[in-house]
């Protein structure tokens, strides 16, 4: 999904919604930080999948008082999630998380806040969650949320969640279209249904 596009979404859902918590889940090509952006502006959470790769930072730390120039935006670097994965020294915590078909699975967690960066974004401040399959069978998966006081069972379970939220991109865009066309935001859409990513608005 191109982040225009889930841009102009996530301000048609805020504009309809003014006075509801919403949360938009996508998968990696959601999880750009332009986005995550966007959406704490609006007052939108964003839970994505991150690369394994992510820049990632800690917070800025105590600056004396009095000193010039640029004060810093983000903290030191920290190890990329592909890095706490290999770590021996990585703290997991064991937990049984849901997962797709309504089933639960155990997994090897480990989740912090950090700052979530990349050259020419501002720093966007996130719930990492890393989980990891104990037997090996599952790919690692790292997600974040702009919501720092989410847990991360609430995290994974939006995540898994997305492929049954009632409002697509897809739809949200052909809504859009038939708006102004004067249609009206109940015209159904003409194309077929892909739940590549998805919104859902709940009662604050």
């Amino acid at each position: 999904m191109l982040p225009e596009r889930a841009q102009g979404l996530a301000r048609l859902v805020r504009r309809w919604q003014p006075g509801r918590a919403i949360v938009l889940v996508g998968d990696s090509g959601d999880g750009v930080v332009a986005l995550a952006e966007t959406r704490r502006a609006r007052d939108i959470t964003l839970v994505a999948r991150l690369r394994l790769t992510a820049a990632l930072y800690g917070p800025v730390p105590p600056q004396p008082k009095g000193k010039p120039g640029v004060k810093p935006r983000k903290g030191p670097r920290l190890p990329t999630p592909g890095t706490v994965l290999t770590d021996p020294d990585t703290a997991w915590q064991e937990l049984e998380m849901p997962w797709y078909g309504g089933e639960t699975t155990a997994f090897d967690m480990v989740s912090d806040t950090v700052l979530w960066h990349r050259d020419g974004e501002p720093p966007v401040p996130i719930r990492r969650v890393l989980l990891r399959d104990p037997a090996g069978t599952l790919t690692p998966t790292v997600l974040g949320c702009t919501d720092q006081e989410a847990t991360p069972l609430h995290i994974v379970a939006q995540y898994v969640g997305r492929w049954t939220s009632a409002v697509t991109f897809e739809e949200g865009a052909a809504t859009s279209a038939s708006r102004r066309s004067g249609s009206g935001p109940g015209a159904p859409s003409s194309g077929p249904r892909r739940a590549c990513s998805a919104c859902s608005a709940s009662s604050p």
